[in-house]
Parts: structure tokens; C-alpha cells; sequence
């Protein structure tokens, strides 16, 4: 539904698609939008900022954000994943998809 509405975004899912308990499990999620993108491209400063914190759920996910900072010392996520687990490798995934979708953009 994102996709439709602002044409650029960017969603990618993980699963573990092992059928031995029968069930697909979810591992990651990436979250950008166009729009988003297009407000730190024209209006932030060329510095973004990685927070991690623990996200309250049963499932022990992770989110991991990229923020700008714009002239008027307001914070705007640029970027966002939902993770099974904070660690080099999921920072190392965030940080890919991150550069990836950036160097298409500039």
C-alpha cells in the first residue's frame, strides 16, 4: 500500500522460510519513504545519526533508525528496521540497504 501511494519507497522483508515447524518465521524489516528521503535530501544537514533501541513485544525485536537533524534542530527518520536482534550483522544489513538505496538516489 506504501509503494502505491509514494512511488520510491523502499520495504524490505526477511523471513526464515524453514518448514520444520511448518511456519514461516520474521526476521527483518526496512522501511523507507520517498518522501522522507526527498525532506533530508532538500532540507536537513549532510549528517544522519544510527540509534538502536528495544521495542516492547513478546518477540524481542530490535529497531534501528537513520535520522537527519534539519536547520531548526528537528529530528527527521530517514530510515527504519525492525530486527530479531541488535548486533553487527543486522547493523551491517541496515547500513547496506541504507547506503544502497542512497547511492541510487544521489
Amino acid at each position: 500500500m506504501q509503494l502505491q501511494f509514494n512511488p520510491g519507497s523502499t520495504i524490505k522483508l526477511m523471513i526464515d522460510r524453514s518448514f520444520e515447524n511448518e511456519r514461516w518465521t520474521f526476521l527483518r524489516m526496512y522501511y523507507n519513504l520517498q518522501a522522507l528521503k526527498q525532506e533530508f535530501l532538500y532540507g536537513c544537514r549532510p549528517i544522519i545519526g544510527l540509534y538502536g533501541c528495544f521495542l516492547k513485544s513478546p518477540f524481542g525485536e530490535q529497531l534501528l533508525l537513520a535520522m537527519g537533524k534539519d536547520g531548526n534542530d528537528n529530528m527527521l527518520p530517514i530510515a527504519l528496521a525492525v530486527v530479531e536482534v541488535e548486533k553487527f550483522d543486522t547493523w551491517e544489513w541496515f547500513l547496506e540497504l541504507l547506503r544502497t538505496i542512497w547511492t541510487l538516489m544521489v
